[in-house]
């Protein structure tokens, strides 16, 4: 029986960099967390603490559309599929 081959040794700084790439793409404060987390003195981990401290969850606002009842004629009949339209 043969010995298992030897798997090439991984680059810390090539996993830092692809959880870097991964937080940064993600864009939520998350995880910019998450990457603070496992790496608290990282390369990154300056912009990471800027990012979070700048950054403010945006406040979601309920979607509301003032119309009138003219104009909410003209909506309707916009939204009609194109088979059913003469």
């Amino acid at each position: 029986m043969q010995p298992a081959p030897k798997l090439p040794a991984v680059d810390p700084l090539q996993l830092e960099l692809a959880h870097w790439s991964a937080a940064d793409n993600c864009g939520s404060a998350a995880c910019l967390e998450d990457y603070l987390k496992r790496y608290p003195q990282g390369q990154f981990a300056g912009i990471a603490r800027a990012r979070l401290s700048q950054s403010v969850e945006p406040q979601r606002l309920p979607f509301t559309v003032k119309a009138t009842p003219a104009d909410a004629r003209v909506r309707i009949l916009n939204i009609v599929p194109v088979y059913q339209r003469v």
